[in-house]
């Protein structure tokens, strides 16, 4: 408004000039171009109160000159006097306005008293004014106040809504500030207690000691996905029929995280149980009690559908014969060796197969000893697992393991891992000592997962007999 205030002034000056007079023109250009520039530099600066003082003396200086030129109190003019209080009570208010009302009171009653002394004198004070100069102001002068009065209205309502608009603002912040930091304190308090949770859970898991009891040669790739795991292994060391045998297992649970979690809490204390208390060394009889604890545990409300479970491979190793059992839910075996051909036999149907590599590489072999396609816990109550007694020789590798690995999506598109090239991997380095088997299996899944996040919970265990 301002901008096109001084638009309208020069446009106005630059017409009066080339068709009217030369000086009142000017002069009128200059009044209007001071009162604009007056407008713009105290509005910015926030002296509304020393502004509207200038304008309301400019107002009343020429009103009263207007008088003086005419018919002194009964000049039509005079009535421009009514702007000032006008001014004031838009701009500062009611106590200024009335004021400046008063003031001007005061200046008709001057003008009243003393209008036959002005009559009488009033040739001498045309001389010293431009009576088409003060015409010419008083209109523009009007104008300016009048835009000014516009741009005032305008930004007060803006600043209102502008202040609304802010302490709006600032009681939703203040209200998301609130929500952040309880949120805050609640995740503070519920990852202190998975973390509670995974000493707990890693309190359960077999040290590297009593591994080592079990397996001589081994190696334990384990890594959660998340602060708690839904895989987990297991061992055991068993005397039975004056016969050493060392148990283990690799487990992976319905989901991860937590729930993932809770079930592998289960599994863990129901395996001890079952070969503890029960002396028992057969995995696949192991299995199918563990099969019973968790459909009882899950599925006590046979109307509720409970689909969570466990996928497990289990391996009982008899050292004095050198032969191992194996039983697994849906998880297989993977075995390396310079042989062949390699035989195995069902432990309850007493019958032989003769297995051919499933992969090569080099003159390694690897056999895969497939499992039983059933998950603890998820089909029926009563489930008897295959057992599968495998005869092995030295330096051969046993590999048992949950899905994890092979399921990481990663590399250059975004893929699967996938089993075929994790069979290549192990039989790249089973020659290699096993914890540096281990190292490689670590430094290859965290390189083909670079730039993504981890899939599932991943659990790898390797063994040379």
């Amino acid at each position: 408004i301002n901008v096109l205030a001084i638009l309208v002034t020069a446009i106005y000056g630059l017409i009066y000039t080339l068709i009217g007079s030369t000086i009142p023109a000017i002069a009128n250009f200059i009044f209007s171009a001071f009162c604009c520039f007056i407008i713009v530099g105290f509005k910015k600066t926030g002296r509304i109160h020393l502004l509207g003082g200038i304008l309301s003396f400019v107002f009343l200086i020429i009103t009263i000159v207007q008088a003086i030129n005419n018919d002194g109190i009964h000049s039509p003019g005079i009535l421009w006097l009514a702007a000032i209080p006008l001014i004031n009570f838009l701009f500062l208010g009611r106590k200024t306005a009335v004021k400046w009302l008063i003031l001007v009171a005061i200046i008709l009653a001057i003008l009243y008293v003393f209008e036959d002394d002005i009559h009488n004198n009033i040739s001498k004070v045309k001389s010293c004014l431009n009576i088409n100069t003060i015409k010419t102001v008083i209109p523009f002068s009007l104008l300016m106040i009048v835009l000014l009065w516009l741009y005032d209205l305008g930004l007060s309502r803006l600043t209102t809504r502008v202040r609304r608009q802010k302490k709006s603002l600032h009681k939703k912040n203040a209200f998301i500030s609130s929500q952040k930091h309880s949120l805050q304190e609640k995740n503070i308090e519920i990852i202190s207690s998975i973390r509670y949770a995974q000493r707990l859970q890693n309190a359960l898991l077999p040290v590297s000691k009593n591994l080592g009891n079990v397996l001589n040669n081994f190696f334990v790739l384990y890594q959660p996905r998340d602060i708690v795991s839904g895989d987990f292994y297991w061992c055991d060391h068993i005397e039975k029929d004056k016969k050493e045998y060392y148990i283990y297992a690799v487990a992976d649970c319905t989901g991860h995280g937590v729930p993932g979690a809770i079930l592998s809490v289960i599994g863990q204390t129901s395996i001890s149980r079952i070969v503890r208390e029960n002396k028992e060394i057969h995995p696949g009889k192991i299995l199918s009690e563990l099969n019973r604890y968790f459909f009882d545990i899950l599925r006590k409300d046979y109307h509720q559908d409970v689909n969570d479970g466990m996928d497990i491979a289990m391996v009982s190793v008899n050292l004095t014969d050198k032969t191992l059992s194996y039983s697994a839910a849906h998880n297989p075996l993977w075995l390396i060796s310079k042989n062949k051909i390699t035989e195995i036999q069902n432990t309850n149907t007493k019958e032989k197969q003769l297995l051919e590599p499933n992969a090569s590489l080099n003159d390694l072999n690897l056999f895969e000893i497939k499992a039983t396609k059933i998950a603890i816990g998820t089909h029926t109550r009563d489930v008897d697992f295959e057992e599968t007694t495998i005869s092995y020789n030295k330096n051969d590798c046993i590999y048992i393991f949950s899905d994890g690995y092979a399921d990481q999506f990663g590399g250059p598109k975004g893929k699967k891992y996938r089993s075929r090239p994790f069979k290549n991997l192990l039989l790249k380095h089973a020659i290699l000592d096993l914890e540096e088997q281990k190292n490689k299996l670590e430094q290859e899944i965290n390189n083909w997962k670079t730039g993504y996040e981890q899939t599932d919970d991943i659990c790898v265990i390797g063994a040379r007999f």
